[in-house]
């Protein structure tokens, strides 16, 4: 920043002589002539800025900047001599808060029968601006965002002492007060030995070939010790270069910051890089301080290193305890931890989870082919989705979005597995050498029992289609040889969706009535119901007759003898019938029309491997 170059002050001041007749124009031009030289030596030695106090607060509703000095671009000395308060504006926005040198006449008399103003008050004025005029000095910015009033000061000017040339010290530099070089206009400060000061320690250049020490701050723009830098305060530089360590009980900010040995400080920051030394071991890397909470052996760090050859490796790790957490957080939530050997994920924060809400995922893109992601949803479980369309985000509905494809030799699951055919490629399940403890559902509800497949874990398969294949068999423990052998039986078929009943009566006085079950009418077509009956004799000489039966009506049907005998004897009945519950069975289907139905195939499953857990079929 150059310098502002005062105005030329008046090159005449009074001469006085007895008997001189003086008017008021005079003694201004006195006044004028020593404020005017005294400006001038002002703005020369001092840049405009505050030179103590004017420090702003605020509430919502009252803006107060408390009393102290500053000095203007002119030299005018700026003098606030108790707190002023104005009403900030209620609308959003940032605005810079300036005072300025101002003056007007005052105390009015009239005593000589000529009135005036008798007095120049010098009194500053406090003003909210967008952007700063001449005669400004900024104390800060006011900031309003929601109805929320703020003050920040790092927009605040501070004065400094203006030394137009280079200022070199060939010994120590010591100052029991601030040593400050931020208005240095046209060169360094340079110390061959050590700076130290009981104040603060500011310079634009700053060298020295001993060790830096304040009491208080320690700020350069180029800042460069061959010894350690200290401060009990901050320490602040855009390059700030040290052969030693740099130790501060404040913060340490730089945009470039290089320390040959250890950098302790509150906080340290950098705008640029901050590089520390490569390795595996305490005395590399950046290490965070020891035993936080009490006890000992506790530490952190982050270190980079070769592991082997040139293949490197980035660290980032706590000792002594297994309990000791390192949490990755975004925006303002613990999103990641690693504790108990363990990766966390989901609500670390110990917040409620709202049912469905997907708690933890991982993203996978695939630029310009899929995108996909896994994702626990609380209540629900894990869900694996084809992103394609948006990206992966962990803001989506249930079931809103095409579900992915997972690709697996076995699974095995100790309670139920269901699996929902959301967008079915050919309908194809095919499960080969699986273990299900629970169950396996099939269909695209989450209510299990309403699947269309369900398979249960007692050996019971049920379903609410159709199931295709050339014969329908079972398999069971021979009776008479269970140990060695099996019994195999094949189901009975034919053209249509029968059922049968049978059962046994007897003749009273030649005829019967057969009761079938209560729901025969309501299950069966009214047409093509048949009636088999078959006479029984308990002894060889017993009698028998041919005979006959009713049609089955009303859940019923009457036997009586052919002959018309009153006989007694018992026989045996069948009854069968067509469900009317489903369609007529669609006997010869053109294989064309046939391929394009919903079907469950079963290929036969591909060659286990031979190993422990692997059993043949009992033949």
């Amino acid at each position: 920043m150059t310098q502002p170059t005062p105005p030329v002050p008046p090159m005449k001041r009074p001469r006085y002589f007895d008997y001189q007749f003086l008017r008021a124009d005079d003694f201004d031009t006195e006044q004028r002539y020593h404020r005017s030289r005294r400006e001038l030596l002002t703005a020369l030695f001092y840049s405009p800025g505050v030179v103590s106090g004017l420090t702003p607060t605020t509430t919502d509703t009252a803006l107060t900047v408390g009393a102290g000095y500053a000095v203007d671009h002119l030299g005018r000395l700026i003098v606030l001599a108790a707190p002023a308060q104005l009403v900030p504006p209620t609308a959003d926005g940032p605005l810079l808060i300036a005072v300025r040198y101002d003056e007007r006449a005052t105390d009015p008399s009239d005593e000589t029968g000529f009135p005036g103003e008798t007095r120049w008050t010098e009194e500053p004025r406090i003003e909210l601006v967008a952007s700063a005029a001449p005669g400004h000095v900024v104390l800060g910015t006011f900031k309003r965002a929601a109805g929320k009033a703020t003050v920040d000061t790092a927009s605040r000017t501070t004065a400094g002492l203006v030394i137009p040339g280079q200022y070199t010290v060939k010994g120590a530099l010591t100052v029991d007060g601030d040593i400050s070089g931020k208005s240095l206009r046209t060169g360094p400060v340079t110390a061959t030995g050590a700076v130290t000061a009981t104040g603060d320690v500011t310079g634009v250049n700053l060298k020295a070939s001993g060790g830096v020490t304040a009491t208080g701050d320690v700020t350069g723009v180029n800042l460069k010790a061959s010894g350690g830098v200290t401060a009990t305060g901050d320490v602040t530089g855009v390059n700030l270069k040290a052969s030693g360590g740099v130790t501060a009980t404040g913060d340490v900010s730089a945009k470039n910051l290089r320390a040959s040995a250890e950098v302790s400080a509150k906080d340290v920051r950098a705008t640029g890089a901050i590089t520390p030394s490569a390795g595996n071991s305490s005395a590399n890397g950046i290490m965070f301080p020891r035993d936080p909470g009490g006890g000992s052996g506790d530490e952190a760090y982050i270190r980079y290193f070769p592991y082997s050859g040139e293949s490197t490796m980035l660290a980032i790790g706590t000792g002594n305890d297994a309990d000791d957490l390192i949490d990755f957080w975004q925006f303002g939530q613990v999103r990641l931890r690693i504790g108990q050997g363990m990766l966390h994920m989901g609500r670390l924060d110990g917040s409620i989870t709202a049912g469905n809400e997907v708690i933890g995922a991982i993203g996978f893109q695939g630029q310009g082919v899929q995108h996909a992601q896994f994702s626990f949803r609380a209540g629900r479980g894990f869900e694996l989705v084809d992103r394609s369309a948006d990206g992966p985000s962990p803001s989506y509905p249930v079931d809103s979005k095409p579900y992915a494809n997972l690709y697996t030799r076995s699974v095995k699951a100790a309670g139920g597995l269901s699996v929902g055919a959301y967008e079915p490629v050919d309908n194809r399940i095919t499960a080969w050498d699986g273990v299900y403890h629970g169950g396996l559902y099939v269909g695209d509800t989450d209510d299990l029992g309403a699947c269309p497949i369900r398979m249960y874990n007692n050996g019971d398969i049920r379903t609410s289609g159709i199931v295709y294949g050339r014969e329908k068999k079972f398999l069971i423990d021979h009776p008479l040889d269970p140990e060695h052998q099996n019994l195999i039986h094949c189901a009975v078929e034919g053209p249509e969706s029968g059922v049968y009943y049978r059962g046994e009566a007897r003749l009273v006085d030649g005829t019967a009535t057969v009761e079938l079950p209560d729901y025969f009418e309501a299950l069966t077509l009214p047409e093509d119901r048949t009636v088999q009956l078959t006479p029984l004799f308990e002894d060889d000489d017993e009698p028998v007759s041919a005979l006959a039966a009713s049609r089955v009506k009303d859940g019923r049907f009457r036997v009586r003898t052919l002959d018309g005998s009153r006989a007694s004897h018992a026989f045996c009945w069948e009854v069968k019938a067509v469900r009317a519950d489903v369609e007529r069975l669609d006997v010869e289907v053109d294989k064309q029309d046939f391929d394009e139905q919903p079907r469950i195939v079963s290929d036969p499953p591909p060659a286990a491997p031979e190993g422990p857990g692997h059993t043949e079929p009992a033949s």
